[in-house]
């Protein structure tokens, strides 16, 4: 697996909020690479064998301890990779991956009431954008509902959809009532899904795109006459039909000032 592959595929740790679906994806992760054990357990450094004073140690003990630190540090190096840079910072210092494995699992995976209240409001007051792709919001909601799930507060269904309804823009509230006026209320509505409001985010992005007319921008300018039609079409003493016409100059009037008329060299006229 490549490391385009590995920063592609797996998650960043964020927190509370994302530590159970950051640490399953990380085990099988290091288990690809074969170095799980490394977090999972305080593996020892290989034991020297004895030997005698000034006698090198035997090569297949010091390939040992090579494959054992490289392990190792492989295995530190992809949990740290994927945390957020605050995180990070609290484990530069550490070189044992079991260490920091077991650290983040005591911070982040067992919270207490406040940490899940705190998600819990998040989720609540989470808002998604007319022009944004609700497929972003609806996973973020769906790991939410997961942590929220595994440390004691399972929602049904009817509640996890009402809480995603009231997150669609208001533009949308004829998309939510349809959907609600479709189910008795006695019946759980099914949990959200990303598949369920696609369809109606890529209608919506339809018909905002065909009220939106051709780019003036994106028209081509013609190098001679700076109009809105390419050089080679152009033609010579082509006026635009909306440009304005300069026509006939008209004689300026007489100035007048004061009673009676009189020209611009002050003598009243007869």
């Amino acid at each position: 697996m490549s490391t385009s592959e590995v920063k592609k595929n797996q998650i960043t740790l964020q927190g509370p909020q994302n530590y159970l679906e950051w640490a399953s994806e990380m085990r099988s992760l290091l288990m690809v690479f074969g170095v799980w054990r490394y977090a999972n357990t305080d593996v020892a450094a290989p034991v020297a064998p004895a030997v005698a004073a000034g006698t090198a140690l035997p090569a297949a003990h010091l390939a040992e301890v090579a494959t054992h630190e490289k392990n190792r540090d492989q295995c530190l190096g992809l949990i740290t990779s994927f945390m957020s840079g605050i995180i990070r910072q609290n484990y530069l210092n550490e070189g044992n991956p079991n260490t920091v494995w077991e650290a983040l699992r005591t911070a982040y995976g067992t919270p207490g009431a406040a940490g899940i209240f705190v998600e819990f409001k998040k989720i609540v007051r989470m808002q998604i954008k007319k022009n944004e792709d609700p497929a972003t919001r609806v996973n973020e909601m769906q790991s939410i509902f997961n942590y929220l799930a595994a440390n004691g507060l399972t929602l049904p269904n009817s509640a996890q959809a009402m809480i995603l309804l009231s997150a669609l823009p208001a533009e949308w509230e004829g998309f939510a009532s349809t959907i609600l006026a479709t189910l008795p209320v006695t019946l759980p509505v099914p949990a959200p899904a990303g598949h369920s409001v696609m369809p109606r985010f890529k209608e919506e992005k339809k018909e905002n795109n065909a009220f939106t007319g051709p780019s003036k921008v994106n028209k081509p300018r013609c190098k001679t006459c700076n109009g809105r039609h390419s050089t080679k079409d152009h033609i010579d003493g082509y006026k635009r039909p909306n440009a304005p016409q300069a026509g006939p100059s008209q004689p300026k009037k007489p100035f007048t000032k004061g009673k009676g008329k009189k020209d611009y060299k002050g003598k009243g006229k007869q």
